[in-house]
């Protein structure tokens, strides 16, 4: 017998002083069809206020910041 399990997808978008595309691409994955994933910013030390950013507007996607 075949047992299907939902899988579930993690999306990791890696940024360094990149606040002026976080708008843009956290829309479209919060927008996806899909409903069975988890986002994670990974921020490289950005200096333009990504991390700050994200927290505030985007309290469903997971940061990792060095």
């Amino acid at each position: 017998m075949l047992i299907r399990k939902k899988l579930k997808v993690a999306v990791s978008v890696i940024n360094y002083n990149g606040k002026h595309y976080l708008r843009k691409c956290l829309e479209s994955l919060k927008n996806q069809t899909c409903n069975n994933y988890d986002v994670y910013v990974v921020d490289n030390g950005s200096i333009d206020g990504s991390v700050r950013y994200v927290n505030e507007h985007s309290p469903w996607v997971r940061v990792i910041a060095f």
